[in-house]
């Protein structure tokens, strides 16, 4: 199935014909679905014949899950350091607008 789609999508790239696109697209479609089912099959045969079904489905899942990373940044702010910094926002922007005149 994989050889046919990387034909038809090489015949395509050639072609540039519609009809080859569109027919490429339908059995990428096709191949994906395909793919999906297969995978899905393989995923609950490791989980029917582990001994551990319970850690056989956490396996599957943490597989699919993005990785990490548990390194941890390590910083010398404190609580209080943080909300002096918020804190003091609004004053330094009042501090930077120009004087208002009461002309009307």
């Amino acid at each position: 199935m994989r050889d046919i789609l990387t034909f038809l999508d090489r015949f395509y790239k050639c072609s540039m014909r519609d009809e080859c696109r569109i027919y490429r697209n339908m059995y990428r479609n096709r191949y994906r679905k395909e793919l999906l089912i297969a995978k899905q099959k393989a995923n609950c045969d490791y989980i029917k014949g582990a001994s551990n079904k319970m850690k056989a489905m956490w396996n599957v899942i943490n597989s699919k899950r993005p990785k990490t990373s548990k390194a941890r940044l390590n910083s010398n702010l404190a609580a209080n350091d943080l909300k002096d910094f918020f804190a003091n926002i609004p004053v330094a922007l009042i501090n930077k607008l120009p004087p208002a005149s009461h002309e009307c």
